[in-house]
This record gives structure tokens, sequence and C-alpha cells, in this order.
């Protein structure tokens, strides 16, 4: 985990099932990746707390309502790495609140920079994790020491790569996938699942992982 003292807020609201009702997934769009469209077809049987990116990623505007933001500062050349803390670090408090309360570890759905930001949080702290979905993520490439690591322990992980063949480095998510399964993810990966009727592999991708959740030896050591 972080070690920053910082306590910004989150600004959310719900989609599906009343909490408590269904399994909760946690989901971080961005301002050029809105996450609502891959939500809508899997509300009817799972719950999402879908958080609010703060504009521009400055950190006096967490907690004021905003969907379309950034999470961290960023840009061709690397991450700003103050404002991703203060990202990874509002999202480690909601997951301690969410322990408090004895809550089941929930999955995180991220596209974008919230796929990023899922990927990282994971890679330090994945035992309070069920599972991990990232629409077009990456890991975060941050100064060494940043964040501590820690293996992976069995933590399921959804894959979706929405580049075009065409688009990028055709190897991306090969090496992204070799290199989460080498820290000990269970990785699945599918390709060029770019629009709502992808939302398919995420459907039985979840129904999988929530219904096999409780009894899971491999979490569960």
């Amino acid at each position: 985990m972080t070690s920053a003292s910082a306590r910004p807020l989150l600004g959310c609201a719900w989609l599906g099932p009343p909490p408590g009702a269904a399994p909760l997934t946690i989901a971080l769009g961005d301002r050029d990746h809105r996450v609502d469209p891959w939500l809508r077809p899997l509300c009817a049987d799972f719950s999402f707390l879908v958080l609010e990116a703060p504009r521009g990623a400055d950190p006096r505007r967490y907690g004021v309502p905003n969907r379309s933001g950034d999470w961290y500062l960023g840009d061709a050349r690397g991450i700003e790495p103050c404002s991703f803390g203060l990202a990874l670090l509002a999202l480690e408090r909601l997951l301690l609140r969410e322990r408090e309360r004895g809550a089941d570890p929930p999955v995180l759905l991220g596209v974008g920079q919230g796929a990023t930001l899922c990927l990282a949080l994971a890679r330090c702290w994945a035992e309070a994790l069920s599972g991990v979905i990232a629409i077009g993520g990456q890991l975060a490439e941050l100064p060494e020491g940043a964040i501590q690591e820690e293996p992976l322990m069995g933590l399921p992980v959804l894959l979706l790569d929405r580049a075009a063949p065409a688009e990028g480095d055709p190897r991306a998510s090969d090496r992204l996938r070799a290199h989460l399964a080498d820290s000990g993810g269970r990785v699945t990966l599918a390709r060029n699942s770019d629009a709502p009727g992808s939302a398919e592999p995420i459907s039985s991708w979840l129904a999988h992982v929530t219904a096999t959740r409780p009894c899971d030896p491999v979490r569960a050591t």
C-alpha cells in the first residue's frame, strides 16, 4: 500500500441492484473513456459503484461530483507520480472502508486511466480484491520504489484489448498478460472488445469469479 497521509474523497453513483443484493464491482472510467456503456448490459445481475474522477487530477477537486475528468496527470512521456499516488490512495481508503464494514472483496473494473489504476492497486494489494477487469489499461511506469509490488496470489484478471490490430503495439497486451501471469495472476485476454455488445466476456467472467470467490483455495491462503 502507499504511505501518503492525505485522505481525498471520491464522488460516486450506484448502478444495478441495491448494495448488498448482488456482488459488488467498483468501476472507474476517465475523461476519454466513459465506463457507463460497458456497465448497462450488466446491471441486471451485478451492482456497480461508479467512481467519479476529479477534473484535471487536481487533488482539491476530490469529492466534487464530476463524470468527466482525469484520475492523474500524464502524457505520452509518462505519468506524474504525485497525482497518481493520490488517486491510488483514494481507492485504498475506499477498500479499507469496505473491509471495515465486513463486505466481500470487490472486483475492480477500469477503462483507460481507470484500468491503469486498477492494475496498480492489484499489484500492491491483491488480497483486498476478488478480481480486476482492465479495459485498455497498462502498467504504470513510476519511479522505483513509488509503490511496493506484491505477488498477485492467483488474483483473476480480465484484460480487454481495445486497440484495433493496426493501432499501437500489437504485442503490448501479450507482454502485459505475461507480466501479470509471472506475478501470480490468473489472466484472461480478450481482444478488440470496444462496444457495449462486447460486455458478454465481462458478464461470463464476473459470474465465474463471484460464484467461486467464497471457496477459492488460492485466494483463501
